[in-house]
């Protein structure tokens, strides 16, 4: 297609959810650790504040997976790359439409991550046009 194998992206789209799995789960101890500091009498009367703490960890076990299946080769990979580049998508534009219209830094970044990570897994492997290196056929006289 454009000279790049989508193996090889896909593969460094594994990096980038092992990274998020990372983060995700940072944030996941860090937003447990200031509920029960901070907001130790509203920790169980609202049920917001602990879907909110348990988002974190639900990305960090999606966005693991899927790194671990795309590492392994199998073949529930693509269908989790997908789901772990939508979220990657979603996650950023929320930020945007809620928030503000203008696009951080980093909301940027993290969108532009999930349309090539949504790009790349939705092409099956059969789609991707190999390069022909084969000797051509008969003597060129």
């Amino acid at each position: 297609m454009f000279g790049i194998n989508m193996r090889v992206l896909r593969v460094y789209m594994g990096g980038v959810f092992a990274i998020s799995s990372l983060i995700c789960t940072f944030l996941a101890f860090w937003l447990v650790q200031q509920t029960f500091q901070v907001q130790k009498r509203y920790a169980f009367s609202h049920p917001g504040v602990l879907l909110a703490d348990l988002a974190f960890p639900a990305l960090a076990v999606i966005y693991a997976v899927a790194f671990w299946t795309i590492w392994k080769g199998r073949p529930s990979a693509r269908g989790l790359g997908i789901v772990a580049s939508i979220l990657q998508i979603l996650l950023p534009l929320r930020q945007i439409v809620v928030h503000s219209w203008h696009v951080r830094s980093y909301d940027g970044i993290v969108l532009a991550l999930g349309i090539v990570g949504l790009i790349v897994f939705s092409m099956r492997e059969g789609m991707v046009p190999e390069e022909d290196n084969s000797e051509p056929e008969g003597n060129p006289s």
